[in-house]
């Protein structure tokens, strides 16, 4: 791999154990890495039509990832064009997923009193 890590190993956990000095270097590859990916990227069959049942309900919705910001960016453009997304939470959100803090920080800016009991993830 480009990090010369197991899959048993967690890519953002290793990059945030890494020497502050190298963590830019290790980001840099996934970014590559992912940079690439997204040229491959192919929409789930059915996403577009599950996004405009969402949208008639008007029912809001938010992205949380684990993505860079640019793969995100291409997906939307690509294949959800004109779809309101807020907030979009990525990689560069700490702590990143699976940590519940991006599903508290979309619920907190929805205004959910009840934290993030009421969203659909």
């Amino acid at each position: 791999t480009a990090l010369d890590i197991t899959k048993a190993v967690d890519i953002l956990d290793h990059i945030y154990s890494l020497p502050a000095t190298e963590q830019e270097t290790a980001q840099a590859k996934i970014r590559a890495i992912e940079a690439r990916a997204m040229l491959l990227q192919e929409a789930q069959p059915g996403l577009l039509d599950l996004i405009e049942y969402l949208e008639e309900k008007e029912i809001r919705m938010a992205l949380c990832t684990r993505n860079f910001d640019g793969p995100v960016a291409h997906l939307l453009s690509t294949f959800l064009p004109g779809k309101i997304f807020y907030p979009i939470v990525t990689r560069e959100f700490r702590p990143p997923k699976p940590d519940p803090a991006g599903i508290l920080h979309i619920a907190e800016q929805w205004g959910l009193e009840d934290g993030a009991q009421r969203l659909i993830m």
